[in-house]
């Protein structure tokens, strides 16, 4: 199939005709991928800080923490780490007390001698040593 000289020319100035065409399609498709790839990274974020948002809704209610809900995430999260942080503090602070309380008292048991006069040798557990009767306490 031998195509005429004319009909050549005419095919080869369709196909100039088309190239801008063609250099415009590849950058709207090119641009199309990159709308579709922002959406699907907006969409995941979205995703994520709902499940951060429910995360911190359930943490709160259990810290039994009111009005977290309608704050901005951020401060929510900011507030949570403060609350926890006080309170760890507390926590380190009553256990402090209590041993120092338990010292006292066992020093005090012991004629003030410390917990190395203690029969069980400041290990005492509720057991009581072979020759030594609750009674003689």
């Amino acid at each position: 199939m031998m195509q005429s000289p004319s009909q050549c020319h005419d095919l080869a100035r369709r196909l100039a005709d088309l190239e801008p065409d063609l250099s415009d399609g590849a950058a709207r498709i090119r641009a199309e991928i990159e709308g579709r790839r922002d959406l699907a990274e907006v969409r995941e974020q979205d995703r994520v800080r709902t499940e951060l948002r429910d995360a911190v809704t359930r943490v709160s209610e259990s810290l039994e923490i009111d009005g977290l809900d309608a704050t901005p995430l951020d401060t929510a999260v900011e507030a949570l780490t403060t609350t926890v942080a006080a309170r760890i503090g507390t926590l380190e602070a009553n256990a402090n007390q209590r041993k120092a309380a338990v010292a006292a008292a066992a020093g005090a048991g012991t004629g003030g001698a410390g917990p190395a006069a203690h029969p069980a040798g400041g290990r005492s557990r509720g057991r009581i040593p072979r020759g030594y009767h609750r009674r003689d306490r």
